[in-house]
């Protein structure tokens, strides 16, 4: 089955990930993806069909049948996204407060161990499942040590008969919680009031026997039962949470396969499709959720949604009045942070899909209404790490994208997909691999301003806030060892690439990544292990070199090599950084750094640092920008020089505010593809703040007004390219003309600021003469006025 794609405006405005889990009951990632049944490969269908036909049907496991509605799912979505335990103490052991208190998070990990698997699927509600203790059931209260007064207590007790087999160490009397507030007791009546409230109910018992195994156990919709010492254990971290995840899979509805290969009671024919065959239901064949289990979760999930009467997804969330719970600007759903979750809680009210709104807190620019103009600055709030209140108007369209004509495939305006293969070789492996999911956050993840990595937590949020949200950045990484040894391959991109794209075209839809729909995947990255380091895999991007190619009938547009791994959880920032280097490059930009001279730097100085250059730790400077089509209309200032002494406001350029002022020689081309001066106010805010510090090259810190030279002069032929690139032959190291160039180009603090006067003293601010020699005197003065309120004063005067 091919992939469909679902993506909502929201996500294609912030760049913000669909959520989906991670499996093995870690905590819940991001993904830019949301997934559909679609995407299930045909092996995992093959076996879950054999499941399903074989196993869940004939053994009434989803309570379909019979409407019993009582398995996991029903009693999450009664709860509202909550499920509530009573702990039955069923042993004549004592339990700490402690322990008591770190019992109720390890059942929380293990519930949403499944139920992230769920997350952005198939109208699946809920991002996190809550899992509450609202009760212990003990015959003998002494058995709660030091007991706080705010815990709930139950001692009715009734005989309990040791069965044949069990141990004579099982106490014969147990506790229970009051009948009127259990769901497993009254989830037939759907008129049923809980005393107290739906929060006070309880959905299953935690069963904690004194004289059961450590790894025995069973489990169901009224809960799960295995030995006192093991949830002990769970509390305190020294007991696998897998036995307690098998148990639970019970209560999703999903059976033991004790038979053999086909058997009534055994598993599919040719065993589970995944590396080792295991399932987590299979006891002793696998310790975690394996990617079968996780996939078979949500093929329950889809037969089982649309069932007439069983679900009311209408009701799934709770409703709560809007109140002002902590006075915290833009947290709009209580947790005490302003994050991708507010957003997201915020789109979904103004979409008519949630009611869990803090509404004095979401009134971000304070008129009193909730509307799109408060998810528009929320959004800025988080992406920018200010608050601005800066909103464009709807006539406020972006400026033309003119580097498109240079016939780069990924678009820099609108949506833009990158497929990432993460390839090793049978004879080259990476020394530490991340899990495709890891991949998927690290590469596609939210936007966080908290992340240790910022401002490279991840290419779609680094290149939106850079394209001031006007670039709609996101794609799926692949993991795939390759046939053949790294030597076969060499040189030879078009090999491993083709290679690549034939291992995943039957599961996956790749004619979804082109994202402008020119009829070409808009970039594609691989990246090989580290110890591959050679001229074969050095960073970098071009054309891809077979143009008869075709995958789901569309061609492979750039590419990207290189072979930058990540060597754990928190130390990407490097394969980010250089990878939205080389993307630029997807997009027409070239190199701004020089490629014949002894000095690669092709801008000095705190001024000179731009991603283009050799500072991969940076933000695109306004030439990057301006060509790019990352400014609005209004936002490039043009100085006219029949108008005499003009002055102009910069704004940040790292915020989505920046803007930019062009003096132009003579008349501006249309395409800015002339010659001119384009200045700015940068800071080291956004995507700037990570310089000097998460990449740590020695480089220069610093903020104010910089300049530019620029002579984006092109040539004409097959496609239009800047005829003055670094690199080629029309440059001459660093002498003659450049596209870019930053005045003043030295290896110092050379931004300017307020009180600072820019006029032909200054080395650099001259046009170009006939040789290609900075030497023809502008005429222009250029004074640097106040910072005031983060914005500049420029005034220029001839």
């Amino acid at each position: 089955m091919k992939f469909m794609k679902i993506i909502s405006a929201f996500a294609a405005a912030i760049c913000l990930g669909t959520f989906i889990g991670s499996p093995v009951g870690s905590k819940m990632i991001l993904q830019t993806e949301a997934v559909s049944i679609f995407e299930m490969p045909s092996d995992y269908t093959y076996a879950a069909d054999w499941i399903w036909n074989n196993r869940i049907i004939p053994e009434r496991s989803t309570g379909s049948a019979d409407r019993r509605y009582n398995i996991l799912f029903d009693q999450i979505i009664a709860g509202k996204g909550t499920l509530n335990y009573v702990v039955r103490w069923h042993s004549t052991r004592t339990i700490t407060y402690e322990q008591r208190q770190k019992l109720e998070p390890a059942l929380e990990k293990c519930v949403n161990a499944w139920t992230d698997w769920l997350v952005g699927y198939e109208n699946w509600p809920y991002q996190h499942v809550d899992v509450n203790i609202v009760g212990w059931a003990v015959t003998d209260a002494s058995r709660l040590l030091d007991l706080h007064s705010d815990e709930t207590v139950y001692t009715d007790t009734q005989p309990y008969e040791v069965q044949p087999g069990e141990s004579s160490e099982i106490p014969t009397v147990m506790a229970n919680a009051p009948s009127e507030l259990s769901r497993f007791d009254h989830f037939g009546d759907r008129n049923y009031q809980y005393p107290g409230g739906l929060d006070k109910r309880f959905d299953m018992y935690l069963w904690a026997t004194q004289g059961f195994p450590e790894i025995g156990g069973c489990g169901g919709d009224w809960g799960q039962r295995l030995a006192d010492t093991y949830y002990i254990g769970l509390a305190e971290g020294t007991a696998s949470d897998h036995v307690q995840i098998h148990e639970l899979g019970h209560a999703f509805s999903f059976t033991d396969y004790y038979g053999g290969e086909g058997a009534s009671d055994g598993y599919p024919p040719g065993g589970f499709p995944v590396e080792g065959g295991g399932s987590i239901m299979m006891a002793g064949s696998s310790s975690v959720i394996t990617d079968f289990d996780g996939w078979f979760m949500r093929y329950v999930w889809d037969k089982i949604k649309d069932e007439e009467g069983r679900f009311d997804l209408a009701n799934a969330l709770p409703a709560k009045e809007p109140v002002n719970n902590n006075g915290i600007k833009g947290d709009v759903n209580y947790d005490t942070r302003v994050d991708a979750y507010d957003v997201i809680m915020l789109n979904n009210w103004l979409t008519k899909t949630d009611t869990l709104i803090n509404g004095e807190n979401a009134d971000m620019n304070v008129d009193g209404m909730i509307n799109v103009i408060d998810l528009c600055v929320l959004k800025s709030y988080i992406l920018y790490g200010s608050d601005n209140n800066y909103v464009p108007d709807s006539g406020d369209d972006f400026i033309h994208a003119s580097l498109s004509k240079h016939g780069a495939s990924l678009p820099s305006q609108g949506d833009a997909r990158l497929v990432v293969f993460y390839v090793d070789f049978p004879d080259c492996r990476y020394d530490y691999a991340p899990t495709v999911d890891e991949l998927q956050t690290i590469t596609f993840g939210a936007a966080d301003p908290s992340n240790v990595n910022y401002p490279f937590e991840s290419i779609p949020a680094f290149y939106s806030r850079a394209s001031k949200e006007s670039m709609n950045f996101d794609g799926r990484v692949f993991r795939y060892t390759t046939k053949e040894s790294a030597s076969a391959y060499g040189k030879d991109k078009v090999k491993i690439a083709e290679e690549c794209y034939e291992a995943f075209k039957d599961t996956v839809d790749f004619s979804q990544y082109d994202g402008n729909k020119d009829g070409k995947i808009d970039a594609t990255l691989f990246t090989v292990p580290a110890k591959a380091r050679d001229d074969d895999w050095w960073p970098c991007a071009g054309a891809f070199g077979d143009e008869d190619y075709r995958v789901d009938g569309v061609a492979v547009g750039h590419i990207i090599t290189g072979n930058a791994q990540v060597n754990s959880r928190d130390s990407y920032v490097k394969y980010i950084s250089s990878y939205c280097h080389e993307l630029g490059h997807c997009t027409g930009l070239p190199d701004y750094y020089l490629f014949t001279s002894d000095d690669s730097e092709g801008m000095h100085g705190s001024a000179g640092i731009e991603l283009m250059d050799t500072d991969a730790g940076s933000d695109f400077g306004a030439f990057s920008k301006l060509v790019e089509g990352w400014y609005r209309n209004g936002q490039v200032m043009v100085y006219d020089d029949t108008k005499g002494t003009q002055t102009f406001t910069l704004n940040n350029a790292q915020t989505i505010e920046g803007n930019c002022l062009i003096i132009p020689k003579g008349k501006l081309d249309d395409d800015h593809f002339s010659e001119y001066f384009i200045i700015e106010y940068a800071s080291k805010d956004g995507n700037n703040s990570g310089i000097g510090s998460n990449i740590g090259w020695g480089i220069i810190p610093g903020e104010g007004i910089r300049v530019y030279h620029i002579d984006a002069t092109t040539e004409y032929g097959g496609n239009n390219y800047f005829r003055y690139a670094s690199g080629s032959e029309f440059t001459d190291s660093d002498r003659g003309r450049r596209l870019i160039r930053i005045i003043d180009d030295t290896d110092t603090d050379n931004f300017y600021h307020s009180g600072d006067v820019i006029n032909g003293s200054i080395s650099g601010f001259h046009w170009y003469d006939p040789n290609g020699s900075q030497t023809v005197d502008t005429g222009y003065t250029v004074t640097i006025g106040s910072l005031e309120n983060g914005k500049y004063t420029v005034t220029v005067s001839k």
